[in-house]
Parts: structure tokens; sequence; C-alpha cells
């Protein structure tokens, strides 16, 4: 969970990945082989591992935890009546089918797996229980996600769909319903997705079901459900290409986030869009956006109705979203910590600190001033050897307090969805500024807009921090890294953005990071070479910044 956290953190700012490894060349080989439309739908196989598949005995596994969920269902009644109206609606819809007896012995060889499943609950839609067939689920060290490939994760990354839903006037926001359900699984493969259930009537043997889509729960369906979805868009490449690129580029896995610059653009193009995806068999549904003539025009009028406009909040790829402010804010909700934790009478440990630092989702970089404390705190327990459970010594303990003090602003916090609200833009630049200290170095961009009627402002894009390693380093060293981080930034904030960028200046206060860049000494890489992984130029477009002046380097 930590891993994934930074993996998020350090989007933007990463060196190059390597060459993608030989199991994604399998998996697509894969999919181009197994998938096919079959009347309104796609169909696809999952993606194995290995030709020779040979599960193990999974049966008993799968009835363990059926009495296991009998049992929740037994103790709490709401649940288990939403439990059983899922499971009658998903064979209602066809999702699943209970198989005949002389059916449950036909099965490919090798493949037969049964899936455990559970219900989430989600504690921001209280009542609401999402269905989860458990693919990580063991025997004897084998789970039919061991078994798969996750494939490659060829949509975009999330910051990046961000970055462009801050380009346009009138934010659109919509969901697949349902996504990976839509999608057929090959019948050679339906075998490796048999679940058992019995209604809740534990005094019976259990039927045996099998799914007929694909599972939300199997470590192949993002990428699949992508595939699919990528590839009935490809069809429209000639004849709409604005609504095949929308799909492409401005989905993440189910969500689709995109911007426009006015009204009518942002209903046509949705409108279509929506067309395309039903070719498919996928439904495009709950659109929101900053414009209230954009939402009466693509939601039915009874949504409508159910929600104030003025008063919604929605959720966009984590981020909290009011559209018709048109802002974006960050809301404290802190379900597995104890109040006395969050209300500073006990002191935290190293688990519940680390649930609060990532309770706060901000893959753009809004708080980074304020979570880099966070970060901190959470090295110094490492290198601290603080065991999970074990309360935090006094002295980290006072420095979470102070940190903790701090968490009430959050709420308070706003930023303007759209960069350029100021008018009509003439140009545009972009401005990097950096620094470092012992304990950490940043990096932060803005835009400075001058508008046609003369106006200048400062927009805020992105910014990202790092913890300065544990092994000491030098400050001439340290005070590089940030400059390093910058312009990584910059090279991603240009390519993840359709900005016409008239000029790009980055700023330091340290005259040494200007020597170093200056410096032909020790320089290996090629100036002409185009960054990498392995050694990147800095521009030479820096600029110094001290007690309040500027000056050009040359």
């Amino acid at each position: 969970m930590v891993s994934d956290y930074f993996e998020i953190e350090n989007f933007g700012v990463k060196p190059a990945q390597p060459v993608a490894a030989g199991g994604d060349a399998r998996a697509l080989s894969i999919l181009e082989e197994t998938t096919k439309r079959v009347g309104r739908r796609y169909e696809t196989g999952l993606l194995w591992r290995d030709d020779e598949v040979r599960l193990p005995e999974s049966y008993n596994m799968a009835l363990k935890r059926l009495v296991n969920i009998e049992g929740k269902m037994r103790r709490d009644v709401v649940f288990a009546r939403a439990y059983k109206g899922i499971m009658d609606d998903y064979v209602k819809k066809g999702y699943v089918r209970r198989l005949e007896p002389q059916e449950v012995q036909r099965f490919q060889e090798g493949k037969l797996w049964y899936l455990p499943h559970f219900g989430v609950e989600n504690p921001n839609k209280p009542g609401k229980i999402r269905l989860v067939f458990d693919a990580a689920a063991k025997v004897n060290g084998v789970s039919l996600n061991s078994a798969l490939m996750k494939g490659p994760q060829r949509y975009k990354p999330l910051p990046a769909v961000l970055f462009h839903f801050r380009e346009g006037a009138v934010g659109v926001c919509a969901d697949i319903k349902e996504m990976f359900h839509q999608v057929l699984m090959q019948p050679q493969d339906i075998c490796a997705q048999r679940f058992l259930w019995r209604n809740g009537d534990d005094q019976r043997e259990p039927d045996v079901y099998e799914m007929q889509v694909m599972t939300f729960g199997a470590a192949c369906s993002p990428c699949s459900a992508d595939y699919v979805k990528t590839l009935n868009a490809s069809q429209y490449n000639s004849t709409d290409p604005r609504a095949a690129l929308a799909i492409k580029e401005y989905h993440y896995v189910d969500d689709y986030v995109d911007s426009f610059t006015s009204d009518e653009e942002a209903i046509s193009i949705s409108t279509r869009l929506r067309g395309i995806h039903a070719d498919a068999g996928f439904d495009l549904c709950r659109f929101t956006s900053s414009s209230a003539s954009v939402v009466r025009a693509l939601s039915p009028l009874e949504s409508i109705a159910s929600v104030k406009w003025t008063e919604a909040e929605e959720k966009v790829l984590g981020m909290y979203w009011q559209p018709a402010t048109d802002d974006f804010k960050f809301g404290v909700k802190y379900y597995r910590v104890p109040r006395s934790v969050m209300t500073g009478k006990r002191v935290p440990t190293k688990r519940e600190i680390l649930s609060l630092v990532m309770s706060t989702f901000d893959p753009i970089g809004f708080l980074t001033c304020y979570m880099v404390t966070a970060k901190l705190l959470m090295r110094e327990i490492w290198r601290r050897g603080v065991n999970w459970d074990e309360p935090l010594p006094d002295s980290l303990a006072a420095g979470f307090e102070d940190w903790r003090q701090g968490m009430r602003k959050i709420e308070e916090f706003r930023c303007p969805r759209y960069y350029f609200g100021g008018g009509r833009v003439r140009t545009v630049q972009l401005h990097i500024f950096v620094d470092s200290s012992q304990s950490a170095f940043a990096a932060a961009a803005y835009w400075r807009a001058t508008y046609e009627n003369g106006d200048v402002r400062a927009h805020f894009i992105s910014s990202k921090t790092k913890c300065a390693p544990i092994r000491t380093m030098s400050i001439p060293r340290l005070e590089l890294q940030a400059p390093v981080l910058g312009t990584r930034l910059m090279d991603t904030v240009k390519q993840e953005h359709g900005v016409a960028i008239s000029n790009c200046v980055l700023w330091t206060d340290s005259k040494t990071v200007l020597h170093w860049i200056s410096s032909t000494h020790r320089r290996s890489w090629n100036p002409q070479r185009r960054p990498n992984g392995d050694g990147f130029r800095l521009p030479k477009t820096w600029q110094m910044t001290r007690r309040g002046r500027a000056r050009p380097w040359t």
C-alpha cells in the first residue's frame, strides 16, 4: 500500500521506464486473438500466464468462504437483503448462470476454479454494497490471480487526465455503468469463474454458478476492459476523431473526465461519445458538469430533480469537485482512525499514521506544502523501527500533534478547476520554481497568463515533493536534486497539456545550482539528446530568485 501511494506521488517526476516486459507482449497477443464482437457486445479471454494451466482443487475453500458470508448475513439483515438483491440482479441481467447438475462435470481441464465472493460497503454511500469476487484467494499458495497476467496498463495516468480536465471552461464527467460486466468471457475460460450460492439457505448443498462476463476482482479485468473500449473507439477514428480521442485519452478505466470550450461543444461531443460506447454495450451515465445546461441536456430529468445541482459535490478520480462553483476541495473523512486519535486524546500508532496520510488523496499536489511534513514523519518512523501497532515515541508524537492541528485547514481549501477563468488568453508562460533543504526538496509549476484585457495572472498547475535520502548527502548535491525534479515536472506539464506555451522559465535561489548547470566538467551526456532516465540536460533558461529580485542567467 505504501508502494502504491508513492507510485501515484511520483507521477511525472520518475526516470524513464524500461521497455515493457515480455508478459505484456503475451497479454496483448491473447487479447488480439480472443477478442471479437458477439452481437452488441465484445467477447474476450482471460490473460493466462502459461498455455498449460493447472489450477488446484478450490471447491472446499470457496465453500468455507460461503459459510462465512452466510454468517454475516444472519447477523445483519440489511446486508443480507442487499446481498441477495445483487445476486438476483446478476441472474436477471445474464451476468451469471446456474449450472444444472450434469453441467457441473463439464469444464476445461486444468482451468476449473471456484471464486469466493464478499460484499464491500462504501462509507461514502451508506447501504450500497459492491459484490467482489476474490480472485486473490489461495489454495496451496495458488490463486486465480497468480495464474493471470495484469497486462499492460495503457490508459492515461490519473493526474494526466486531471490536467486535461482543467484546460477547458466547461468540465464534464460521467462513468460507464458496470463496465467489466459488459464484456463477455469466452466459453473455454468461463469454468475458471465458478462460484457457490444457495440464497442464504445453509440447510442444503450450494448451487454452482458461472460468471458469463468479466469479474470485478480478476487481475486482468482492467486491462481487458480498456482494450475492448479502445478497440471499439478505434472504428470511429476517421468518422468522429474527437469522440474517439476522448475515449482513448480522457478516460481512466470506467471514468470519463473531459473539458470543452463551450456548452454546445460539451453536449455535442458527449452525446456522440455515449453513442460510440453504446455500440459496444457500454452505458455511459451519471453525467455531471460545471454547466447546468450541459447537465440538463445529458442527464434524465429525474436525476436532476433528485439532487440540487447547486449543492452537489462529486468525486472525480478521487478528487472532490463542486460543479456549481467549479472548485476542487478536500474532505476530511477518516473512517479507520479512532476518534480519540483525531481529537488528540491518544497518541497514534504507525498503522494509524499511515492510514491518515493515505486518506488524503492529492495526485496533483495542491497540499504538498502540508503533506511533506507527514512524509518526513513517516520516514522518521521507519528509520527508528517503530512497530505497526506501537504508539509513537514522545518526540514523534509531538511532531504528529503539530501536523494534526493543521488538518482542519484542509476543508477550507479551494482551487479553481479551470486554469484560465480571467477571460480570453493572449499568451501563456510556464514557470517552474524549485528549492531544497536537508530534509526535502520540491518543485512547483505555474502558468503565467496574459489576458487580452491586459491582466496578468498566475495559475497553479502542480507541485511535487520528495524526502531527502536517509543516507547522508552533501548540501550541493541535495540542491541539485530540486532542479532535476523541476525539469522532469516541466517536461510532464508540457507533454500532458494542450496549452500553447510561449516560453518556459525555471527558477532557483541557489547559485551553486546555477554553477553546476553551466559547468561542463564531468558532464557525460550529450547536451543535444533528449532527457532520459540516465541523465537529464537541464535547460539553460534557469533564473535566479533572491530577496525578491530576479535576474536572467546567461
